[in-house]
């Protein structure tokens, strides 16, 4: 799956879950194949594997927060932050679960909220420059340009200028 080889990575899940039914990374490894590509039918089978891992382990923080991520994608924001808290609580250090999150409450217009994950989550992973850049949001939405300016401060030059993050931070 890491190297692009979809075709491959379905065909090893799928051996995987005739050899042990209960394999719950084996349909991780499907979902996220079907999570990858485009189209209503395929993410319908995404979350179909990741709910089927997470029935067999609900403790695996990582499709917890994958799972959160492709509802998200798919426009379910409550969804998704309902699993990423679900993957912050199994891995308080869990950054990008902390992205989501935030992503998920300052798409559904609640700036405070995503500012109170975004800081839990600079206590778990106080060298976040992700969290950091999420925090310039939250504080623009807040109307708080004090605080956005400070983040944009420590922020300038942590990318490139090219990077997708020091463009958003741009803007």
């Amino acid at each position: 799956l890491r190297t692009g080889d979809l075709e491959g990575a379905s065909r090893m899940a799928l051996q995987a879950v005739r050899l042990d039914p209960a394999d719950h990374k084996a349909y991780v490894v499907l979902a996220d194949v079907f999570a990858g590509l485009e189209g209503e039918e395929n993410h319908e089978a995404a979350r179909r594997y990741f709910e089927k891992a997470l029935v067999l382990f609900p403790e695996d923080w990582q499709a917890q927060h994958r799972f959160g991520v492709l509802l998200q994608n798919d426009g379910d924001l409550q969804g998704a932050l309902e699993h990423a808290d679900r993957a912050i609580a199994l891995r308080p250090a869990a950054e990008y679960a902390y992205v989501t999150a935030a992503d998920a409450l300052l798409w559904m217009g609640r700036p405070q909220e995503a500012e109170h994950r975004l800081r839990a989550g600079l206590i778990q992973v106080p060298n976040s420059n992700v969290l950091r850049s999420l925090m310039a949001y939250a504080a623009w939405e807040l109307q708080d340009k004090e605080t956005t300016q400070a983040f944009l401060r420590e922020l300038a030059g942590v990318w490139p200028p090219t990077h997708s993050s020091a463009v958003l931070l741009q803007g």
